[in-house]
């Protein structure tokens, strides 16, 4: 009995025992090094799928290794006839044209008319929130870096993985095994092993919690390249972007103000609609 009583009087001490807090994540985002101008040059475009009307139309925009854009997507819920709640970093709705103008700044696809100037030493990292669907999850990360880069050795592949905390046993077993942060971490190691003069980033917070959605913040913060994010997590995009982009109305403008003023143009013009 008294032998039980010690062992009861141990379990409780070790659960009033503080847990360990777990080492907070570091992105790592390699200098990339300075291009010359330009970088990315979007000079009168229009474009539009084939029978179908132009998405967008004389578009003049360009990106350079300082910039720091956003184009967010909107989500507002109607509460009453008169009220709205903005839940979400808004510009762009879905289906505006945001993914296709991506495809169009990495040359999956062409201009119906005008041109993209792309600078020929450009290397570009994209980051979807598909990401996953370009893996092999029967492969480990490792091998899955080896057959996107089968020439590059294969301790700078595990050297480079290791920086994304992705290291023994992690590194060497199928992905299909790997929790979420571990495949996002992987995409991430994928994504600035290039060292990439500009990164397009589709969504890049989703499936990060709060502590390691910091750690991409502050990372992209001492970024030496260029950024064009869609999110729809306003913390993430305000912390980081300083430029908005509109994607609307056939049209792709820079947004002149700051992210609340955009807010408050999308609540006047909602309830101007509602009132009509």
């Amino acid at each position: 009995m008294q032998s039980r009583i010690k062992a009861i009087q141990k379990e409780s001490l070790d659960l009033e025992e503080p847990e360990e807090e777990e080492k907070p994540f570091s992105f790592f985002f390699p200098d990339c090094g300075q291009l010359g101008q330009p970088v990315i040059k979007v000079d009168n475009v229009t474009f539009a799928y084939p029978n179908k009307s132009p998405l967008f139309r004389n578009v003049d925009l360009a990106i350079d290794q300082s910039s720091r854009i956003g184009i967010h997507i909107i989500t507002i819920i109607i509460i009453t006839n008169t009220h709205y709640e903005i839940l979400t970093a808004l510009v762009g709705p879905n289906g505006a044209g945001k993914s296709t103008l991506l495809n169009l700044l990495q040359g999956k696809l062409r201009s119906t008319d005008g041109v993209v100037i792309v600078n020929p030493q450009l290397r570009i990292g994209v980051f979807t929130q598909y990401h996953m669907d370009s893996f092999d999850l029967k492969l480990s990360p490792l091998q899955n870096m080896m057959n996107r880069w089968p020439l590059a050795p294969e301790a700078e592949l595990r050297s480079h993985l290791g920086r994304y905390e992705i290291n023994g046993n992690d590194a060497l077993k199928p992905m299909k095994f790997s929790s979420g942060g571990q495949k996002s971490r992987t995409a991430f190691a994928c994504l600035t092993y290039t060292k990439p003069h500009i990164l397009l980033m589709d969504e890049p917070s989703n499936h990060l919690d709060m502590r390691t959605i910091e750690a991409l913040i502050q990372a992209l913060k001492q970024f030496s390249g260029g950024l064009l994010i869609i999110s729809h997590d306003q913390h993430f995009i305000t912390s980081v972007c300083n430029e908005i982009w509109r994607v609307e109305d056939q049209k792709i403008t820079k947004f002149d103000g700051s992210f609340e003023d955009y807010k408050q143009v999308v609540v006047k013009a909602l309830t101007k609609k509602q009132v009509r």
